[in-house]
């Protein structure tokens, strides 16, 4: 995962270089620090702003993905403007992902690194488990 000190929002992309080579290049794809950079929502009608995100701590039973695409839907928007009940803020949205597998713990089967992944993290969804 990427450290904090970079990110693809704070370079310019070389259109010689295709978008995930760039990617790569920016964020590392065999970083492993606690901790990435990505897009929060501080509060109510605030606008997304990148941010410092703590990392679980990894296990074998894990998987890392480099990120290529995330889709942000209506739900998403919901969510940002408290639409359906309050918010946690800092809030980071976009549960439509797809991306490049670059870590597999060791009790993963049938995932290798390089394959293409998608994620519909659809985890808390119910808003009332633990």
């Amino acid at each position: 995962m990427a450290p904090a000190t970079r990110s693809p929002a704070s370079t310019q992309t070389n259109n010689t270089h295709s978008r995930l080579d760039h990617i790569r290049n920016t964020m590392g794809a065999n970083d492993t620090s606690n901790v990435l950079q990505g897009w929060a929502c501080p509060g109510k009608d605030k606008p997304l702003e990148l941010t410092e995100l703590p990392l679980k701590t990894w296990t074998e039973d894990d998987v890392d993905i480099q990120v290529t695409h995330c889709g942000i839907c209506g739900s998403d928007m919901h969510t940002l403007s408290s639409d359906w009940g309050p918010t946690p803020y800092p809030c980071v949205v976009g549960h439509e992902i797809v991306g490049v597998v670059t870590r597999v713990g060791a009790n993963v089967k049938d995932i290798k690194v390089g394959d293409r992944a998608g994620v519909g993290a659809q985890v808390g969804s119910c808003l009332e488990c633990d």
